[in-house]
Formats: C-alpha cells, structure tokens, sequence
C-alpha cells in the first residue's frame, strides 16, 4: 500500500510541476509571442489607421472648404448681383421665365 506520505510527495510533484509549464508559458508568452505581435502587427496597424484618421479628417476638412466657398460664390450671384429691375421692356421677347412674368399684362 502507498503511504500518505508518499501521494503527497506525487500530489506536490503534479502541482509543482504543473505551475511550472504554466510559468514558462507565461514566459515565452510575454518575452516573446506578445512583443513580436506588437511590434510586426500593432505599430503597422497603429500608423495604417493614424494615416486613415488624418485621411478622412483631411477630407472632410477639404469637402467643407470647397462647399463654403462654392455656396458663398452662390450667394453672392445670385443676391448681389441680380438685378430684378433690369428688364427692357422694348425687346422683342422674354429673355428668361422671370421676365415673362414681369413683362406680363395680368
């Protein structure tokens, strides 16, 4: 028969042993698997999605200038520099449908 002894002695080598496997792969896990994917996957992927940020920001920023200016162009003729008076009522026909409408006899 085995001896109490003796199964706590096999029960200590079982665990020991089995914190050790799990030890050295922590180990070979934080010096060495978890480095190599920060520096080949996650620095490239971190600039990849800087580089996208600063694209569509920029982009953004770009669209928002050309449709200021485009709508201030807009505004400004077709405000400023309309002139609804400026109709010759000598012509021969109606230039446009709001001169027809003003040349009309209602």
């Amino acid at each position: 028969m085995i001896g109490v002894s003796e199964v706590v002695l096999v029960l200590k080598d079982v665990v020991t042993g089995f914190f050790y496997y799990i030890f050295i792969f922590l180990k070979w896990f934080y010096l060495h698997f978890l480095p190599f994917i920060v520096i080949y996957i996650g620095i490239p992927l971190f600039i990849i999605g800087v580089l996208l940020g600063l694209s569509f920001g920029g982009g953004t920023v770009l669209f928002l200038v050309v449709f200021s200016v485009g709508l201030y162009y807009f505004i400004n003729n077709a405000i400023f520099k309309s002139d609804p008076y400026k109709i010759d009522i000598n012509s021969t026909g109606p230039i446009s449908a709001n001169q027809k409408i003003f040349k009309s006899n209602f």
